[in-house]
């Protein structure tokens, strides 16, 4: 699904540090439990859903002690009205929105793949914004 160009206003938001009220909760699970991740900005849970990548796993991972891989997990229902509340982005709010949907019986690891690949392309959408607004200002 492509996603409009963002407005200045949301690519600044989504590249900025957030308030500690607009910090959302993810999870490190690994086969000795959970760890707990304060994320702190667009960026950040973009960063925890890319380098613990659920479809990087078998069930052996996490089932056996000792293995050291760690699996990224944080609630799309969550994720979805924390995209569209604190950032207002109702449109990558919708387009998650759709993926529960449409993806309604689809394993989380299906899901959240969607999921990362839309909030990837926003910030890459708000990164080129940015850069682009900074070099025509010189």
């Amino acid at each position: 699904m492509k996603l409009a160009q963002p407005s200045w206003e949301l690519a600044t938001k989504i590249l900025g540090p957030l308030k500690y009220d607009e910090w959302i909760t993810g999870y490190l699970i690994k086969s000795s439990g959970e760890e707990r991740v304060e994320i702190s900005s667009f960026a950040d849970a973009v960063r925890l859903l890319d380098s613990h990548k659920i479809e990087d796993f078998s069930h052996h991972d996490l089932l056996f002690p000792g293995v050291k891989k760690m699996l990224a997990w944080i609630d799309p229902q969550q994720l979805m009205e924390w995209v569209r509340t604190v950032f207002c982005d109702w449109e990558l709010a919708l387009a998650i929105k759709q993926v529960l949907l449409l993806d309604g019986h689809a394993s989380y690891p299906e899901q959240i793949k969607s999921i990362r690949e839309l909030m990837q392309y926003r910030l890459r959408q708000a990164v080129s914004l940015v850069e682009a607004q900074a070099k025509s200002a010189c």
